[in-house]
């Protein structure tokens, strides 16, 4: 019983040294951090003049006296900033008749012309019509019969990416 008895006393001294071993280390090692933390300054501010811009950019339609400024749609847009890396972004979006079913309608009649103003000029530009009820792209050769409701989708494309944007038109 002794034995016993002196057995479980080495056991729980030796435990508890350990204990206070791996206490003190801890203590020790959150002492050498909020040191470290005090000393340690990281800036991660980008001070530099070259500004990285993913935003794509901003395209305005004009028809006979009335302003509209599409929603913008599903886009990749990329900028390489000065130290040669490559940032990113890759948006995308419901379809374009989902995208404008709350806003508001440019009114068009078969004499009314549009111009589309980007702030930046693309290398390419495609337009598609979407009929608002079937959620589908209304083929060329059908254009000139479509009367009421639709989405006009704008692809537009740069070396930097492509967006799409979206206004809804009463094409009468």
């Amino acid at each position: 019983m002794n034995k016993q008895i002196y057995l479980f006393a080495i056991f729980t001294i030796t435990a508890l040294s350990i204990l206070s071993g791996c206490v003190n280390s801890l203590e020790q090692n959150k002492d050498e951090d909020e040191d470290i933390s005090q000393h340690t300054i990281i800036d991660f501010s980008d001070n530099s003049t070259d500004e990285i811009d993913l935003t794509p950019p901003i395209l305005t339609v004009q028809a006979g006296g009335e302003v509209v400024e599409p929603v913008i749609g599903t886009y990749s847009w990329s900028d390489e900033s000065t130290e040669g890396m490559d940032n990113s972004v890759e948006a995308n979006s419901d379809s374009p008749p989902e995208l404008v079913k709350d806003t508001t309608p440019l009114h068009l009649t078969d004499e009314t012309s549009y111009n589309l103003a980007f702030d930046k000029a693309p290398d390419k530009v495609t337009v598609k019509v979407w009929d608002n009820e079937t959620n589908t792209v209304i083929p060329d050769e059908d254009l000139l019969s479509v009367e009421g409701e639709v989405t006009y989708e704008v692809l537009a494309e740069w070396p930097e990416g492509t967006v799409s944007y979206a206004f809804l038109v009463n094409q009468e």
